[in-house]
């Protein structure tokens, strides 16, 4: 994704987005089950009404993740664009792991080396890593503890829910075992970080990489290109 094609994407954001309701109305995305994305539906609910201590924000856009929406599959690249950035803004030798068709794309974020997974399995190789970041969670943790250096880290963003319970399971016989290796989900605590993050973003170190904008109104389209694997960088909702 070339720069002109994300500075384009980002100006779209600033553009009156899908108009404006009556006082004390909104528009919103609801959905009374799970499902698909055709469950979801644009309506008109009443805006909340903060009370003395409460703060109410304006949202003008949002990003849509793979796992937003339970019966989705694929990647997507959202989260995996900002995490090759950070990883060498810290120094850090980047493998990236993805379709065939990313491959080019991880390159440009900064990958050192890119393996398509449709292809080569990287928990097969003799590869040691220090540190594994996964995002979709499909192998079994055996598998990531063969590759995984005797010091090494793996952190689970998302997955499957056996992946993740055997993530939790595997890191607490680790921890009995007292071994130097570690499993667990990686978890964020809200607003901490977020002057060094800025300094990034300023610095032009980490940039978001914006494969798509859709207008609220067509927020099941956007979750279903997320479905179809094949996005690159995030897909924003302007709202």
């Amino acid at each position: 994704m070339d720069t002109q094609h994300e500075r384009t994407a980002a100006q779209r954001l600033h553009q009156p987005a899908d108009g404006e309701k009556a006082e004390g109305e909104m528009k919103a995305i609801v959905y009374d089950a799970y499902g698909s994305p055709d469950v979801l539906r644009l309506e008109d609910v009443p805006r909340p009404k903060p009370g003395d201590e409460d703060v109410l924000i304006r949202v003008r856009a949002a990003s849509v993740n793979s796992w937003d929406w339970d019966n989705l599959t694929g990647a997507g690249g959202g989260v995996g664009s900002f995490a090759v950035q950070l990883a060498k803004a810290y120094g850090a030798e980047v493998t990236g792991i993805d379709r065939g068709d990313k491959l080019d794309f991880t390159r440009s974020l900064g990958a050192d080396h890119v393996i398509d997974y449709t292809v080569r399995d990287f928990t097969e190789v003799s590869r040691r890593y220090d540190a594994i970041l996964d995002v979709t969670a499909h192998r079994s943790m055996f598998a990531y503890r063969r590759v995984l250096g005797l010091s090494g880290g793996y952190h689970m963003i998302g997955g499957e829910t056996r992946r993740i319970l055997e993530a939790l399971v595997m890191g607490g016989v680790l921890k009995i075992c007292r071994s130097s290796r570690s499993f667990g989900i990686l978890m964020h605590r809200p607003n901490c970080g977020v002057s060094y993050f800025v300094g990034l973003f300023e610095s032009g170190k980490v940039l978001p990489s914006i494969d798509r904008i859709y207008p609220l109104s067509e927020t099941r389209e956007a979750l279903r290109r997320i479905g179809e694997g094949s996005v690159l960088g995030k897909v924003v909702i302007s709202v």
